[in-house]
């Protein structure tokens, strides 16, 4: 599903920020926000979670329960997503039409 205004789905704006570090749904959706709010695009976070799925399921990412600073109060535990070695792979082919795409917006 393309992000409002978008070109890219949400599963490639995924891959693309976990190649750029691991982290839990809200930590993603954070960073992805921020960078697509720069070129003027919003990204919204109801088709979030469900393309996290969807990437599980195809094997591109896989998940672990470690402590998260980005969850209130101490300890406390979170979802953190991770590209496998086929998720990778798949960042990497997506990565050049991604960067081309944001410079495009920008310039």
């Amino acid at each position: 599903m393309p992000a409002r205004g978008y070109p890219l789905d949400i599963d490639a704006i995924i891959l693309f920020e976990l190649a750029r570090g691991n982290g839990s749904g809200p930590e993603v959706w954070r960073r992805a926000r921020a960078r697509m709010q720069v070129n003027g695009y919003k990204l919204h976070s109801g088709a979030w979670y469900p393309a996290f799925a969807r990437l599980y399921e195809k094997g591109l990412v896989a998940w672990a329960m470690a402590a998260s600073p980005f969850r209130r109060g101490k300890n406390r535990i979170a979802k953190v997503y991770i590209l496998t070695e086929k998720g990778v792979k798949e960042a990497k082919r997506l990565s050049a039409v991604i960067r081309n795409l944001a410079l495009e917006a920008s310039a």
